[in-house]
């Protein structure tokens, strides 16, 4: 099999991102709204929000993995979310989507984080088992959620 580099996303990498994520998203019965623009300011601009990894082989992209941080103030805890998880369909089963889960486990550890989160649609059970497989716990959560849109300029 071809060998698979995983590094850090570039601005290079952005149209095979775009793709991806508007995979990604349509997996989930969505679609996507994610621009060259929007990569470039959550990505690779002066206050990034997100950071990424790409999974490449034979130079083509085939799964990129999506991290923005976290953090419990009272707890003084710094964490990582696994925002996005995506391998190409021909990958999956391959054991890229594990290898993409430990590229991101070993970044947040070098990077001082106290704990990883990720979250899986509840139908979503491949995903699920391969998060406990990982080494993820299951965590049952009774809140509730909230969340409030802002007004955007122009």
């Amino acid at each position: 099999m071809t060998e698979i580099t995983i590094e850090d996303a570039t601005r290079a990498d952005t149209a095979d991102l775009l793709a991806m994520i508007a995979a990604l998203t349509a997996h989930h019965g969505d679609a996507s709204q994610a621009t060259e623009d929007t990569l470039e300011r959550d990505l690779f601009g002066p206050r990034p929000i997100f950071q990424a990894l790409i999974a490449k082989a034979e130079g083509r992209a085939v799964g990129y993995a999506a991290m923005a941080r976290r953090a419990m103030l009272h707890q003084s805890r710094r964490g990582m979310d696994l925002h996005h998880l995506y391998v190409a369909p021909e990958r999956r089963g391959s054991g890229l989507g594990r290898r993409l889960i430990e590229t991101v486990v070993r970044r947040a550890e070098a990077e001082g984080y106290d704990y990883i989160t990720v979250s899986a649609d509840k139908a979503n059970t491949g995903a699920q088992n391969t998060y406990l497989a990982c080494g993820f716990a299951l965590r049952e959560t009774d809140g509730v959620s909230f969340r409030m849109e802002l007004p955007r300029e122009g």
